[in-house]
């Protein structure tokens, strides 16, 4: 195994006890609308914005080497 991949298993392991952690209803309000969901839930969605946000900059990093 390498660093990266140690360092990527300790950042999921830390976000799903994170997520288990926060199991109580939040209100979040983006612009106009209100929507309650338990926070676990807005981690979740929050840590795969932030995965895909970063795939796609990785991505768009590689091809400017290129």
């Amino acid at each position: 195994m390498t660093i990266k991949q140690i360092t990527a298993i300790g950042i999921v392991a830390l976000a799903i006890i994170v997520i288990l952690q926060n199991l109580a209803v939040a209100q979040v309000s983006i612009l106009f609308i209100s929507i309650s969901m338990p926070v676990a839930v807005l981690c979740l969605v929050m840590f795969v914005l932030g995965v895909l946000a970063g795939g796609m900059l990785a991505r768009t990093r590689v091809k400017r080497q290129e």
